[in-house]
């Protein structure tokens, strides 16, 4: 989990140490911030945008989905990279820099600037695997913390293949707005609460020590505990290093909330709204939503007095009861719909 506070002086955002001993985005272990002395880096991700609005119309929704999530991820970890590196003495280490830009998600390169050194017991060659007693550390939570965390994310990934397999059996007895919503929550299910969770515990394992991109998000109490600590921590990383800082100093802290969450709305309207040219705004208004809520968390009386239940009800309320704006009709049935109507067609002539 991370805390956040800020420093009075400058309007620097400086990260305490996340629970679980990772360092939190914007610190390095020699205790270093991003002083973020590269003021354009923003400009890759908008000329990014404005190349895709561009060139994209010829292309197919999933091209364009393609293009939009992998184009944007990229253009994002660059401006990220650029501003890591011109913290003093930090450099990412060649291995660390394949796995940030290929296989991991997140945007704090910190974790791999260098691989820690593991000091649990593992065994030192691969014929010793064959001995079922070197799984008991793993399923016991051991390693660092890898098991509890790898046994949960394989568990959401079978959940979401099996669901995944159900739909693909049933799409053609299923009505269309209920094939689509079943669609994206395997989805959900399969990459973020299973692969990015096996991936964390592996790379955690293997001596990265990366965050959390997903935690425990159905523990959540509040909005502001859902947005800023539990889901899609990949984005909160980015939004801190990247635009948390100048937003701050022009609009003050409740317009940099707004203006954070402002953000997130306008990148997933090129992930959501872009690739079917369809139903645009309505990501951008989710989120917008979202901010205000969060704002009103913070200055409502007593919230935080509401009895759990209540709290719980109240946040996914407020996930939940919105979600057709942020999936909208156009990318349910201009994406999700196909995709498993043609794994029908596919596996089940």
């Amino acid at each position: 989990m991370i805390f956040p506070r800020f420093a009075s002086c400058r309007g620097v955002i400086h990260y305490a140490h996340r629970s679980d001993g990772t360092m939190a985005p914007g610190q390095s272990p020699k205790g270093a911030i991003y002083r973020a002395p590269t003021r354009f880096t923003w400009l890759l991700p908008i000329t990014g945008i404005i190349l895709l609005l561009a060139a994209g119309g010829q292309w197919q929704p999933w091209q364009r989905l393609l293009g939009a999530t992998l184009g944007l991820l990229y253009l994002l970890k660059g401006a990220v990279v650029i501003r890591f590196l011109r913290v003093q003495e930090q450099r990412l280490s060649v291995s660390g820099a394949l796995l940030f830009f290929t296989l991991w998600p997140g945007m704090d390169p910190f974790p791999f600037e260098k691989r820690q050194r593991i000091t649990t017991q593992r065994p030192r060659s691969f014929w010793r695997f064959r001995d079922p007693t070197f799984l008991l550390p793993l399923l016991r939570g051991g390693w660092e913390g890898c098991g509890n965390q790898f046994i949960r994310g394989l568990r959401w990934l079978m959940a979401g293949f099996c669901l995944s397999i159900t739909i693909t059996m049933i799409a053609p007895f299923l009505p269309v707005w209920a094939l689509g919503w079943l669609g994206i929550t395997a989805l959900l299910m399969t990459i973020h609460l299973g692969y990015a969770n096996i991936l964390t515990a592996v790379l955690r394992l293997c001596g990265w020590k990366v965050g959390l991109l997903f935690d425990e998000p159905f523990r959540s109490k509040s909005l502001t505990d859902f947005w800023s600590h539990r889901w899609n921590l990949a984005f909160v990383e980015m939004d801190r290093i990247l635009f948390l800082k100048p937003l701050i100093r022009w609009f003050g802290r409740t317009g940099a909330i707004l203006g954070v969450f402002a953000i997130s709305g306008l990148l997933h309207e090129m992930a959501v709204s872009y690739p079917v040219q369809a139903g645009w705004g309505g990501p951008l208004l989710y989120f917008t939503l979202q901010g205000l809520l969060v704002l009103f968390e913070s200055k409502a009386l007593y919230f935080q007095q509401w009895p759990s239940v209540f709290r719980r009800i109240w946040t996914w309320l407020w996930i939940i009861t919105p979600l057709p704006l942020l999936f909208h009709v156009p990318f349910r049935n201009g994406l999700i719909v196909p995709l498993y109507q043609n794994l029908n067609k596919l596996f089940l002539p």
